[in-house]
């Protein structure tokens, strides 16, 4: 799983200010190719491995939107 996460994205636990929805890194990871039965273990996966790399999980919204999940010190490389 740490793989397919490093292959789209930057990961530094210090830079707080970088936010990324659990939605998105989750398309990523199955667009890249990697298989799991059910997308709810999927995102439990991504979770514990962003988790152990030191990422912070919150609840956040986003303008006027719902609270969405996701994570601190992860985004896209562009």
């Amino acid at each position: 799983m740490d793989d397919y996460i490093r292959e789209e994205f930057l990961i530094d636990p210090f830079k707080t200010n970088w936010f990324t929805p659990a939605s998105e890194i989750l398309k990523s990871v199955k667009d890249t190719g990697y298989r799991v039965s059910g997308d709810r273990l999927c995102s439990m996966e991504i979770s514990q491995t962003l988790q152990s790399l030191g990422l912070q999980r919150e609840k956040k919204r986003i303008g006027q939107s719902n609270p969405i999940w996701g994570f601190h010190g992860i985004r896209r490389y562009f």
